[in-house]
């Protein structure tokens, strides 16, 4: 699955510019341009998406566009973080940490009471993709 995500430069507060891309794995695209940027990023939003929706995106706010795929962060191109936070429910580091711990609890409960009953077939194979996952730390999605 490929996500489209929102990295702004600067800190809490600051309102530097805004890069809009794409990534399978965000969190690993992140590190990359941390690494290559000599001021601090930070995520603001992420949403399910690929090449088209970041096109498309480019495209609507080309009009804010600095340079690439790196924007002003100008009342329009803040609305498209806001409707990517709301298409996702969550949004800042913080916030994705907090339903990561939230997802990892909740599959652990669900392991458990699914894995108490007889259950067999499909099921019994889902709950052990899960439980493995939850044994991973719950990175990334479960694997098939």
């Amino acid at each position: 699955m490929a996500w489209v995500y929102f990295v702004q430069v600067g800190e809490d507060g600051e309102d530097g510019p805004i890069k809009i891309g794409t990534a399978i794995d965000v969190e690993k695209r992140l590190v990359g341009l941390q690494c290559a940027s000599p001021w601090p990023l930070r995520l603001l939003a992420v949403m399910e998406g690929g090449s088209g929706l970041e096109t498309r995106l480019h495209r609507d706010l080309r009009s804010h566009r600095i340079r690439g795929e790196w924007f002003h962060p100008s009342p329009r191109v803040l609305a498209q973080v806001a409707h990517a936070k709301e298409r996702t429910g969550y949004v800042t580091e913080p916030d994705l940490e907090r339903l990561l711990k939230v997802n990892r609890k909740t599959a652990h409960d669900v392991a458990e009471r699914l894995g108490a009953g007889e259950v067999d077939g499909e099921l019994r194979l889902a709950i052990d993709k899960l439980s493995a996952w939850i044994e991973r730390g719950g990175d990334g999605p479960p694997a098939d």
